[in-house]
């Protein structure tokens, strides 16, 4: 068919040359898009790369992470649980939740508000951004300090957006609350606020060693709060078998095998008991001091004393045994009553209980006078004491108590305006300005502490102020200030603004980190805008990249690669035709 179309067509013998230039052209035209369809192929190969494995934010770990750096996957959060990393295990156990509760919680998405409203979701973080007047508290989990404050507070716009996503493990606490594990930063979020639950020594009963554990984790089965129920007790026994005198441990006396009175290793003639005598000493006004005393001859023994005291209508209001072979033995006893007592003494021997009108006798407690300022105490209590700024109130109350109210202003020194209603700009000077007041009616000694860790994003510390910064928390502190009822101290520091303000990307875990904003708080917070340079524009009015997955990277790279291999074939379809035609003419044939 080609050939019968070129066949009829009029042929210049002169056009031969402009033919063999035309296809020359040709040539080269199919080796350039041949190459282009090759580069092509390889950068759709990098795209892919891309797609599938997208890079991380180099501002992705942030030091108030529960764990440092949060979770790639499910299985780094069970190991962080199960080796209880950064006391993570802790954590959870604090917030009534277990690892087999992680391991079967679902992965998804959280949003932090609904409607533009608060969704209720309270974050938990290892440091303090936030005041209290945004929703900021903290709380003790042992040894480690938690600041817990609403998850919306993290949003970009946090007073008008519409809230942000975070992924997360979500499932139900073992009280049937809502939780989720942020993947970002580990942090934990329920919609309730915590107690603090600080450590607690008891004595493992199994063990008899002393340990450290959360209060909430006490079993009184298998724990005991005394700790001298670890402590071991020699004494010395008769063994019943051997007839000799060995040493064991009280705990371990056992009536079948030992004996606690020594004689019964010897021979002994009859035996006798009786119990002599009862005595009670006031050792203080409320205070008595019990003393009895038995005796023994020929062989019997004392197993213990047993006081009963009893109320003037003769109730019983005490009872205490006291295992000891020996013929005398004490019991001390606080009444919280006044009035008339008596008490009466049995002795437990090897021939049975001994009493008698020797181990009887009776006490008085008088009353007590009463604190003037604090009816509630008696008079020789330590605390029964006059407030240092009131003496006409108690010492306890609540309005004799130190109250220092804190507060904080920045000032622009290089606009000599407030620094909260401008924005700051490279190199600008900004003062600020700490404020302790003492408003209760007592003493207070305390360290001003100011956290400088959001500041410091886009500043230097250049005047401290007679403070001092610990360059790894960003902490800058004043020790010891004391402050007398109504006295108001001040302090200042100067910081001064990068030259060159960093591109550096909003934080993942802390998105207030490098978000165009110096928050600071001391009593109240402190917000002052930076001038970012274009990048961090684009990033505040864009937050949110689109979503595209791998099937849209696709469908472009199938578009793109269909374009150039048409080209390309083209091309080659047109060298193909100049060859047959100038074959042809060659041949003749036309």
């Amino acid at each position: 068919m080609f050939r019968k179309i070129i066949s009829n067509l009029p042929f210049s013998p002169s056009l031969i040359n402009e033919l063999g230039f035309y296809a020359k052209r040709l040539r080269k035209e199919e080796a350039t898009r041949r190459i282009g369809l090759i580069l092509t192929a390889l950068a759709l190969v990098v795209q892919s790369f891309a797609t599938f494995s997208p890079p991380e934010s180099a501002n992705a770990a942030n030091s108030g992470d529960l764990v440092y750096g949060g979770f790639s996957n499910r299985t780094e959060m069970m190991s962080a649980c199960n080796n209880n990393t950064q006391g993570f295990r802790d954590l959870i156990i604090h917030a009534d939740i277990t690892c087999e509760i992680l391991a079967n919680s679902k992965f998804g998405e959280i949003h932090s508000r609904v409607n533009g409203k608060d969704a209720g979701w309270l974050s938990w973080n290892r440091t303090s951004r936030f005041s209290a007047q945004k929703g900021e508290t903290s709380i003790m989990v042992g040894s480690q300090q938690i600041y817990v404050r609403p998850l919306a507070a993290f949003d970009i716009k946090n007073t008008t957006g519409n809230g942000s996503y975070y992924k997360a493990f979500t499932g139900k606490t073992t009280k049937g609350k809502d939780f989720a594990i942020m993947i970002d930063c580990a942090n934990i979020l329920l919609k309730e606020r915590p107690s603090s639950n600080p450590n607690l020594n008891v004595c493992d009963l199994s063990t008899r060693k002393v340990i450290t554990i959360l209060q909430n984790q006490f079993n009184s089965a298998n724990h005991s709060k005394n700790l001298n129920d670890c402590n071991s007790k020699p004494i010395q026994v008769c063994d019943i078998v051997a007839k000799s005198v060995v040493t064991i441990d009280e705990r371990d006396f056992d009536s079948k095998k030992y004996s606690k009175n020594l004689d019964d290793c010897k021979e002994k003639p009859v035996p006798t008991a009786t119990c002599s005598s009862l005595t009670a000493k006031m050792v203080s006004r409320t205070e008595i001091k019990l003393e009895g005393a038995a005796s023994t001859a020929n062989g019997a023994t004392i197993k213990s004393y047993t006081y009963v005291i009893k109320d003037k209508n003769g109730k019983e209001v005490a009872k205490k045994t006291v295992s000891t072979p020996n013929s005398s033995s004490s019991f001390s006893y606080n009444a919280t009553n006044q009035g008339s007592y008596t008490a009466e003494l049995t002795v437990s021997t090897s021939l049975g209980d001994r009493t008698g009108a020797a181990c009887k006798t009776s006490f008085e407690i008088e009353p007590e006078e009463r604190c003037p300022l604090n009816p509630s105490l008696p008079i020789s209590d330590p605390e029964c004491q006059p407030c240092p700024g009131d003496p006409s109130i108690w010492v306890k109350d609540e309005e004799c108590s130190a109250k220092v109210i804190r507060n904080k202003t920045a000032n622009n020194l290089a606009q000599d305006k407030d620094a909260t209603t401008t924005i700051a700009q490279a190199s600008d000077r900004i003062e600020f300005i700490l404020t302790a007041k003492n408003e209760g009616k007592e003493s207070a000694t305390f360290n001003i502490e100011d956290n400088l860790a959001d500041i410091l994003e886009y500043s230097t510390l250049s005047d401290r102020g007679g403070g001092a910064l610990d360059e790894q928390t960003k902490i800058l502190t004043w020790e010891n200030v004391t402050l007398n009822p109504g006295e108001t101290t001040s302090r200042a520091y100067v910081i001064q603004v990068q030259s060159q303000l960093s591109p550096m990307a909003q934080g993942t875990s802390d998105p207030t980190s490098y978000d165009c904003r110096m928050v600071n708080t001391f009593g109240n917070s402190v917000e002052i805008k930076v001038n970012c340079p274009t990048p961090k524009v684009i990033e505040q009015t864009v937050t949110e990249l689109p979503r595209t997955g791998p099937t849209e990277n696709m469908i472009f790279a199938g578009i793109l690669v269909s374009v150039v291999t048409f080209l390309y074939l083209r091309t080659r379809q047109l060298d193909k035709e100049v060859r047959l035609i100038r074959r042809e003419v060659t041949a003749g044939t036309i």
